[in-house]
């Protein structure tokens, strides 16, 4: 004869299975949390070095800048916090913070320079009349036609 086997094992089989089950899906679910949290993390201190590194460019810039306006008589009236947030700006969307960071301080004065030359000359022509502004044109389409 055979023994079939009792609805009370079938029942304890059908709970093992499900348990296991759980676990299963209870040791995913943690493992899944981990690596969430630990890429939650990596971010955090991928930022934490990205502000770190947007710090000492802010720094370098504004003591160039800081340089340039006690030196140079010509921009004295150029508003420091402006020029560091514009240039900062203007920097950062033509260079990574790696670039920037790895640029030499020769070459990161010069694009300063020139930039700060720009904003001087700017400064200076919109206080100009209408006549001097002709003038002023007049004089750089020569200049143009000479080079």
């Amino acid at each position: 004869m055979v023994s079939l086997p009792s609805s009370d094992s079938i029942g304890a089989s059908a709970d093992l299975a499900v348990r296991e089950k759980i676990v299963i899906i209870t040791k995913k679910t943690h493992y899944t949390s981990l690596k969430e949290e630990k890429m939650s993390q990596l971010s955090i201190q991928s930022d934490l070095v990205e502000d770190k590194i947007q710090a000492r460019l802010v720094h370098r810039v504004a003591s160039i800048i800081d340089y340039f306006i006690k030196n140079e008589s010509l921009l004295e009236d150029l508003n420091r916090d402006e020029m560091v947030a514009y240039l900062m700006k203007l920097l950062s969307q033509n260079f990574s913070s790696s670039e920037l960071e790895m640029m030499s301080d020769e070459n990161l004065t010069q694009k300063i320079r020139q930039v700060l030359g720009v904003q001087a000359m700017a400064g200076m022509l919109k206080d100009l009349t209408a006549e001097q502004m002709a003038e002023f044109d007049a004089v750089i389409a020569s200049f143009r036609q000479k080079y």
